[in-house]
This record gives C-alpha cells, structure tokens and sequence, in this order.
C-alpha cells in the first residue's frame, strides 16, 4: 500500500517512522511496568478494589499491546514508502525517459534507540541520602502536616483506589476502562516512590518506602479524600536503608533498554558512572575469549559526551560504528552520544 503523495519528503517519512518506531517501543515499556507494579502490590494490597483492577489490567495491556504492534507497523509501512518515493523521485513524475540520472547513495539515516527514564538519582545512588526525591519532600511538608492527626490513608485507599493508581507511566497514563481507575503506580527501581500506608518490597532493589505517595498529584487528591476520616495519624516518608550496590552488581530488569537483548543482563560498569547489559553466555567470558561480546554499554556524562554516551560490541567483542563494522575501541565512531532529549543512533543490523 502506498500511502505517500507525489512529492512527499522521503526524509520527513523516515523521520516520522523513526518517531512511530520509538512510540511502538515506549508502549512495551509502558506495559513491562505496569505488569510489574501490580505484580508489586499483590499481598500487600487486597479486597475488592484491587481484584477490580487486576481483573482489568489484562484488557488493557492487549490493547496498549496492539497499539504498539500498530505503530511499529506504520513504522515500518513510512519507512518502505520513503524508499519507494526516492525511487519514484529518481525517475520523475512520469517514469523513466532514457538513462537515468547517476545521483550519490544516500547515507542510511540510523535507527534511534532512547535510555529509560532515570530519576535525578540513579538507583544505585547512596540511598540512605536525606529523601532527595521531590515527590517524597512536597510529600512530607504539604500532604503529613495536613493529613496528620484527622486522616486514615487506609480507609481513603479503599474508598478512593484512584488516587494510589494516579502514578503516571513514561509513556502516559493509561486508563483501565470506565471506571477511571489509572494503572500508573510506575514503582520505579529507585523504590523511593510507594503507596501511601502500604509497606511495599520492591524486588529489584529491595528498598522500601512507608507513608510515602511520590507523586504531587496523587498525594494531593489522596490528602483530600483521607483529611475527611480522622481515625489514622499519617507518618512521614522515610529514606531507603540499603546500600550503594558496587561496580558489577545487577541491575534490575526494569531497567533494559530497548537496545538490549530481550534475555540480557544488566550490571553496574566497573568504574561505577553506568550500566552494561549482555547476553548471559557471554558473561564472565573464560580466558582468550572478548569479555564484550555481545553488549551494550550505557555510561553517564562526561566533559566530551555530556549526557552520556552508548557502545555496542557484536559477537566478537568489536566495538562498532554507525554503518554496523567494527571500529577501533577509543574512536567517537564507536561512541554513540546521547541527546538531552535521552535518544541515541543505532548501528546498522543491530538486533541482539
């Protein structure tokens, strides 16, 4: 099907599939962490509200699912087209009329990949510094000295379920059925954001969080409904208690970007300023075998890359440039700088 006009901008195509392709990816991540959170709140949350959202969550996360599957498709149908309008543009408006005319290759456009959403604070930062999260500090100084001595967070939880699900996704808040209920407990790896009054382990750091509703927005509509029972005193939010994990140490599966493999494993680089994730054989790679195989390394700022820069090793342990062969190991070809924006280039034939 072809589904651009005469005279259409192959690049403005190309850009568009590649923001599709980015929007198909952020659904998936949407639904990873959805399904985590509610997987998070069983055993800690029960009775008829919380069955309620369970039981919808399946319905939405096939449609959030096919939405994704939708825009890669699109994705990939401008991506085809704006190959189709170069060749058509190559030959004019009404085909060929004798040779055509030499023009250069184009040079590919790469496909973009984004880091994960991170919190000001990576997750492996010292957690026991003095609740530097801004939810949990408007938190303590807004929603405590209101609710505190008249509000029984309980009580308003399961009368306004609501507002513990007001937490927004990256990818937007999604919306369970007609009821309003909104799946967005987003229960980062962080673990300093939980439910109000809930204690909740959050099993890819193990930090926990009590009294505390991360979100502003949340933590207000949830201070107006509890202020109006007076049978609770709300305590305020307090720091996590473990320890700054060392250079080596996994990281959560929360946390694999989009340019990992699916079964891949993350761990903190050994300088401590990132993460690497790799295919699990190649791991702890015996003597005389490339310790990078098959990886990606994702590494904070630096004075050249201030945002952070990516590399990408394939089966051999070669780091590669953007056409997808190898480069030499110090060389910015095989640096890919992140965008303030969280974006990164990929290299041709990436897909581990």
């Amino acid at each position: 099907m072809v589904i651009y006009a005469k005279g259409s901008n192959p690049e403005a195509l190309e850009r568009s599939s590649r923001l599709l392709l980015d929007y198909s990816r952020e659904c998936e991540r949407a639904r990873g962490e959805a399904s985590n959170a509610i997987r998070a709140l069983e055993g800690h949350w029960g009775g008829g509200d919380f069955q309620a959202l369970r039981g919808r969550w399946p319905a939405a996360d096939a449609q959030l699912g096919l939405l994704g599957t939708h825009l890669g498709e699109l994705s990939r149908r401008l991506s085809t087209n704006a190959q189709q309008q170069r060749g058509a543009s190559a030959h004019g408006v009404n085909g060929p009329g004798g040779a055509p005319i030499p023009t250069p290759t184009p040079t590919p456009t790469p496909t973009v990949g984004h880091t994960e959403p991170r919190p000001q604070q990576h997750w492996w930062d010292k957690a026991g510094d003095m609740l530097g999260d801004a939810g949990a500090w408007t938190y303590n100084h807004s929603v405590v000295p209101t609710v505190n001595g008249l509000a029984d967070v309980g009580q308003a939880m399961v009368e306004h379920p609501e507002d513990v699900l007001s937490m927004a996704l990256g990818a937007g808040a999604i919306v369970l059925g007609a009821g309003g209920e909104v799946g967005g407990v987003a229960l980062d790896a962080t673990g300093v954001g939980a439910v109000a009054g809930v204690p909740i382990n959050v099993a890819s750091a193990g930090l926990i969080a009590t009294g505390a509703l991360a979100m502003t927005a949340g933590a207000g509509d949830l201070a107006s409904n509890a202020s109006k029972n007076d049978n609770h005193v709300l305590n305020e939010a307090k720091g996590p208690s473990e320890g700054k994990p060392q250079p080596g140490d996994r990281v959560p599966d929360e946390q694999r970007p989009s340019t990992s493999g699916g079964s891949w494993e993350g761990r903190v680089a050994k300088n401590g300023k990132g993460e690497v994730w790799q295919n699990p054989e190649n791991v702890n790679a015996p003597p005389g075998t490339p310790k990078n195989a098959n990886s990606v390394r994702i590494m904070e700022g630096t004075d050249r890359y201030p945002d952070g820069y990516v590399r990408y090793c394939d089966e051999n342990g070669n780091p590669l440039k953007i056409d997808g062969k190898p480069g030499p190991d110090k060389s910015p070809e095989t640096h890919f700088p992140i965008r303030p924006d969280g974006t990164y280039d990929i290299p041709a034939g990436w897909n581990p």
